[in-house]
C-alpha cells in the first residue's frame, strides 16, 4: 500500500507528521505533496511529488502511475 499524504497548513503538517514518521519507521511507502507546510516541515528524504492540481485527470494519474492507494490529508482546523 502507498500513501499520499498532504496537508498545507501548519496544523496539518504537524498532526501528519509523527504518523508519517510511524509509516516510515515500519517502511510503509507513502510519497507527500512537495508544496505547503508539510513540505516544509518535513525531512528531506521523504519522497515527493510536485502539486497535483495541474490538470483534469493529474490526481487519477498519480494514483495509476504510483499505485497509491490511500489519500492522507489533514485541514489547521
Amino acid at each position: 500500500m502507498s500513501v499520499l499524504a498532504i496537508a498545507m497548513g501548519p496544523g496539518g503538517a504537524r498532526a501528519i507528521i509523527p504518523v508519517l514518521e510511524y509509516l516510515s519507521s515500519k517502511s510503509t511507502p507513502f510519497v507527500i505533496v512537495d508544496d505547503g507546510f508539510l513540505a516544509e516541515e518535513s525531512p528531506k528524504d521523504w519522497d515527493r511529488t510536485s502539486a497535483i492540481l495541474e490538470g483534469e485527470n493529474s490526481i487519477e494519474e498519480l494514483f495509476d502511475s504510483q499505485k497509491i492507494k490511500v489519500l492522507f490529508f489533514a485541514t489547521s482546523a
